[in-house]
């Protein structure tokens, strides 16, 4: 059995949801409206994974992105449409056309097998990067949050940072820290101070790191979750369940 963080995650918030998704396989029949940030959201992920494999550049980035979010019937959504997907990587694209020309490309979705605590781990980064002699991991994230001190305070701490850190480290002997390339998204009902009414979008990097000490405590916090899931595997006790989950 190999241990990700998507499902360890999973397992913390809420046991008996880890059991219905990964021991029985239940599915959603289909995506409802509830799904719409996480079906555009890995759609825009698709189109800059596309993009930064250099495999067309932004033309074909699109048609990846159009191709995985596909007819999707969210009529009444205004911000994450087909429409405004092609927007946001075309300005996506403009916008950092002369930083990205800094950045060597590594890797781009390649999942990467260590061991933590004798268990078999997967941690798979949206891109690994070297900027001036330095390797970052990347992690894109698309929000309609306002990218405050509140949202970027939620990568300090945060599991899934840590992981690429160390997963970084393995392969390449180094990390300087994982880069959030953050996608804001919006809809605007009317002009405000001078924009126009209409779709909108914003977009920031921030560089976060993990010491040493903070490494060891997540690969101890790992590997204590990890012998959880088995005991709950091993045994016929009842999963617990977290019901605001």
């Amino acid at each position: 059995m190999q241990y990700d963080n998507s499902s360890l995650q999973d397992f913390k918030d809420c046991q008996e949801r880890y059991r219905l998704k990964y021991v029985l396989g239940l599915k959603k029949r289909e995506e409802g409206y509830e799904s719409v940030d996480k079906v555009w959201g890995k759609a825009i992920h698709k189109g800059l994974e596309t993009f930064y494999k250099g495999n067309g550049g932004l033309v074909k980035a699109v048609e990846a992105f159009l191709a995985d979010l596909g007819e999707v019937p969210f009529q009444e959504e205004k911000v994450k449409t087909r429409e405004n997907g092609e927007k946001l990587l075309e300005a996506y694209a403009k916008h950092y056309e002369k930083e990205d020309k800094n950045w060597e490309v590594l890797e781009v979705e390649e999942p990467h097998q260590f061991e933590i605590g004798g268990f078999p781990f997967i941690v798979k980064k949206d891109m690994v990067v070297r900027l001036q002699g330095n390797i970052f991991a990347v992690e894109h994230k698309t929000t309609k949050k306002s990218m405050n001190w509140d949202y970027w305070g939620r990568f300090e701490p945060n599991s899934q940072i840590t992981a690429q850190v160390y997963s970084t480290m393995l392969k390449y002997g180094q990390c300087s820290g994982v880069i959030v390339n953050a996608l804001k998204v919006g809809f605007r009902e009317r002009s405000y101070k001078g924009d126009p009414p209409g779709f909108h979008s914003e977009f920031q990097r921030q560089v976060f790191n993990r010491n040493k000490e903070q490494v060891e405590d997540w690969k101890n916090d790992a590997t204590t979750w990890i012998h959880s899931l088995n005991l709950s595997m091993q045994s016929s006790i009842q999963w617990l369940k977290n019901e605001g989950q």
